[in-house]
């Protein structure tokens, strides 16, 4: 039975949506490709320019001060080259977020770190990148597509990122260090082995194991109940205790089960009293 009109318009139409998907794909990677052809033109006229091949986007010979780099290479082949070797090295699963509370001057530039998100990278350097907590998500966000697709750095839709922002590499007499500035704020990321975060806090908590922050417990040091008030608790049930016949500065810390409530036959105040020859012993093992 042949096919009908209808069913044969129906084909052709299907037919024309297929090939005009095709030929938009195929031009857009006919862009891709020139965009690579023209960015592989400017690297070649670089390696013949240069006297020595890098084998790493940090630069072995870093200008002193703002300046730019002396690889002949243009600003946004750099960038460019920076970004791909930021995404390839950062670990963008593991963001800190810190107050560095620090400033930064090099040669006429005043670099003030204060909210940061910041990513440790691959590498046996402990360098890091710094980025400015306002600035974090777009960064992240490029350098998790640069991850899987290196090619998005090349194409016209990260052209407003290079566009943006400024690579410089400085160095003073204790490290080095490469810096993206953005062109509007002066706001900068920060590619170096500081500012180190501060180690982490154990978390405090008011509520372990039915014990309270403020709770009047009984503690046992070194076999001896000593009656005394919960002053904090830390995650996994460490409680700092300060002794009733303790001077205010003085804490005694144990363990969640190493309490209990008042009542089992605790020894009267003047005996607490007589049982300060432990002081001593107790001060060394508080905070």
């Amino acid at each position: 039975m042949s096919p009908t009109q209808a069913e044969l318009s129906t084909k052709l139409e299907e037919l024309r949506l297929k090939f005009e998907q095709k030929s938009a794909k195929l031009a857009e990677r006919q862009a891709e490709l020139e965009a690579s052809k023209i960015e592989a033109q400017e690297l070649r006229r670089c390696l013949q320019a240069s006297e020595t091949k890098r084998s790493s986007l940090v630069p072995a010979e870093i200008c002193a001060g703002p300046g730019v780099a002396s690889n002949p290479c243009s600003p946004e082949i750099e960038l460019r080259r920076m970004l791909i070797w930021l995404a390839e090295n950062v670990i963008i699963e593991e963001p800190i977020c810190f107050n560095a509370s620090c400033d930064l001057i090099t040669g006429d530039q005043h670099i003030q770190l204060r909210n940061i998100v910041q990513w440790r990278l691959n590498n046996n350097d402990n360098l890091r990148l710094s980025v400015p907590e306002e600035f974090a998500p777009e960064i992240s966000n490029l350098l998790s597509a640069a991850k899987m697709q290196s090619s998005v750095i090349s194409s016209a839709k990260a052209k407003t990122i290079t566009d943006s922002w400024l690579l410089t590499q400085c160095e003073d007499a204790m490290s080095r260090m490469t810096l993206l500035t953005h062109r509007e704020s002066r706001s900068s990321c920060i590619v170096a082995d500081f500012p180190v975060p501060p180690p982490p806090t154990p978390k405090q908590m008011q509520v372990w194991a039915g014990v309270s922050v403020g709770d009047h417990v009984e503690v046992n040091f070194k076999g001896e109940w000593f009656t005394g008030t919960v002053c904090y608790i830390k995650e996994g049930g460490l409680t700092y205790v300060h002794c009733d016949v303790d001077p205010p500065d003085v804490m005694t810390t144990a363990p969640i089960h190493m309490l209990r409530r008042p009542g089992h036959s605790s020894p009267t105040p003047p005996e607490q009293s007589r049982k300060k020859e432990a002081l001593e012993d107790r001060r060394q093992a508080s905070l």
